[in-house]
């Protein structure tokens, strides 16, 4: 008997996409259960949710919640039901899965459990078939319209530049077990979850497409890259984008120095010290800055972020 996935769900007002996105669950050719968050919609969202449910026989729960967020609502889902199935898969709520995706994404990470041990933390991530609002496939994947190279996965890369895209992310139970819920609500789940699985364990990388990541304006997270738009955005609001780029690389400071405190005492001294380097960053002249970044390989990925990063932050 196979085991289960748990795939996790949180919703928010998303009438517009969710029933296709509970009915590509549905089809899924590996056995799951669901149990969806909703986080205070006010529209008829969870009238969707409990009909589809009902209609399919779909095992799991919907639980009715207050708008915190989509990050704190996930790590709410991951604390009340991280030990009913080995196996951990999250989902957005406006996307399609391909039948196959679970299915693909357990045999890769089983490959590895067999070859590491079950007790050896794994996080899978795959690639993303880009759609719009009208189901229309767009001419280039995720990885390629972000210019995002997976393979850079290593913490101090991961820190300055997250690649895992929570909605493909498929996790074992050894990598959950490690996970510590972070205080800060801003912090956003699957970064600080790859943190983990970059640390004490691996990031397993598909370079295949599983599901059709929907763009639209409502994306909490959308895809997004250095691109002309934002480079006359530079030009033209400055001020703008530079606030902007400094909340998201404040945020990963303080991401940077929670998971230090939460983990000092489970790192290796190598990791330890990047990290405290890390979380120098911010308080450190800007000479002191880049031989930091220089000795720790503090990058982006991309030769604008990259002169962005060093000369602004």
């Amino acid at each position: 008997m196979k085991d289960k996935v748990s795939i996790l769900l949180s919703t928010y007002n998303g009438s517009n996409f969710l029933e296709k996105q509970l009915l590509s669950i549905q089809n899924q050719t590996y056995p799951f259960e669901l149990f969806v968050r909703d986080d205070g919609s006010n529209d008829n969202t969870l009238e969707i949710l409990k009909n589809i449910f009902n209609k399919y026989n779909i095992k799991g729960k919907i639980i009715e919640g207050s708008n915190i967020g989509a990050s704190s609502s996930f790590f709410e889902l991951l604390n009340q039901f991280k030990h009913i199935n080995p196996y951990i898969a999250f989902c957005d709520q406006d996307d399609i899965w391909i039948p196959n995706k679970l299915e693909k994404a357990i045999i890769f990470i089983q490959e590895n459990e067999r070859e590491y041990g079950k007790n050896y933390p794994l996080l899978y991530h795959s690639d993303l078939i880009l759609i719009n609002d009208k189901d229309q496939l767009l001419n280039q994947t995720f990885w390629e319209m972000v210019g995002l190279n997976p393979k850079f996965n290593q913490l101090n890369r991961i820190l300055c530049q997250p690649t895992v895209t929570g909605c493909t992310m498929v996790i074992n139970q050894s990598l959950l077990n490690r996970i510590e819920n972070p205080t800060n609500p801003n912090f956003i789940h699957d970064y600080w979850i790859s943190l983990y699985a970059s640390s004490f364990g691996k990031i397993l990388i598909d370079s295949n497409s599983y599901i059709k990541y929907r763009i639209h304006n409502a994306n909490v997270i959308g895809a997004s890259k250095i691109n002309l738009k934002r480079i006359l955005s530079l030009v033209f609001q400055p001020i703008n984008f530079i606030k902007k780029w400094n909340y998201e690389h404040n945020i990963r400071i303080e991401q940077g120095k929670e998971f230090y405190k939460l983990n000092q005492n489970n790192l290796t001294i190598d990791q330890s010290r990047m990290l405290r380097s890390f979380n120098l960053l911010n308080n450190a002249n800007w000479f002191y800055r880049l031989f930091l970044k220089f000795k720790y390989k503090f990058y982006q990925q991309g030769l604008l972020r990259n002169i962005i990063s060093f000369f602004l932050f």
